[in-house]
């Protein structure tokens, strides 16, 4: 299945800015004051232990674990597509 990489990595940077908004002040000024990344490229090797981690404890968690953690696992394969395509 095709992804549009570009797409899908501003679709993550708005949600990721929105996240790491602080007060009234816009997301991106807030974000930059404090050094986060505003690039995908930049986020996604910082992002991705993380998320692994997380798919990692979730598995711990009965019921919903095991598909918490395959969703994770799914976001972090399409992030690493994303990287793939747009971060050379």
């Amino acid at each position: 299945m095709a992804i549009d990489s570009k797409a899908a990595a501003e679709i993550i940077m708005t949600s990721y800015r929105e996240a790491t908004a602080e007060g009234p002040a816009p997301a991106a000024l807030t974000a930059t004051a404090r050094g986060v990344p505003q690039d995908f490229c930049k986020l996604w090797p910082a992002a991705k232990p993380i998320l692994t981690a997380l798919a990692t404890l979730v598995l711990l968690l009965p019921g919903f674990g095991k598909v918490a953690a395959g969703t994770l696992t799914g976001l972090i394969a399409v992030g690493d597509k994303i990287a793939a395509d747009l971060c050379k």
